[in-house]
């Protein structure tokens, strides 16, 4: 059959869908739940800076980055963004298992062509 997709051009991960790691949302209970063994992935892409000519300019830019506090801010602000609205879907019944959390502590950089960016997972 027919199904539907969705391209984009957006560096970060607007969503993904994939089997869940073990030990995820499955509680063992009896009734099936469609959402069991499945994780909805985002991605918080904010907190920016261009790439360096040469490896030791781009990675005084990375390091940059990562101290800069107005670019940590604007990337957690984002963070809590999403993590709000899988919650939100999991109030409507959209997505029953949904337990939004980040996988890391720390933005990671991710480097782009002429750019790169503070990037955090989050997983529900």
């Amino acid at each position: 059959g027919g199904g539907t997709a969705f391209l984009g051009c957006t560096p970060e991960r607007l969503f993904g869908i994939s089997p869940a790691a073990a030990g995820g949302d499955d509680d063992g209970g009896a009734e099936d739940d469609p959402n069991d063994g499945i994780d909805l992935v985002s991605e918080a892409l904010a907190g920016t800076r261009p790439r360096g000519k040469d490896d030791v300019t781009d990675d005084a830019l990375a390091v940059e980055l990562i101290e800069s506090s107005k670019d940590n801010l604007e990337n957690f602000i984002t963070e809590r963004y999403i993590r709000r609205h899988f919650r939100d879907m999991r109030r409507q019944g959209l997505l029953e298992s949904v337990r939004p959390h980040v996988e890391t502590e720390f933005p990671e950089v991710r480097k782009a062509r002429n750019v790169q960016h503070l990037c955090r997972s989050v997983t529900a």
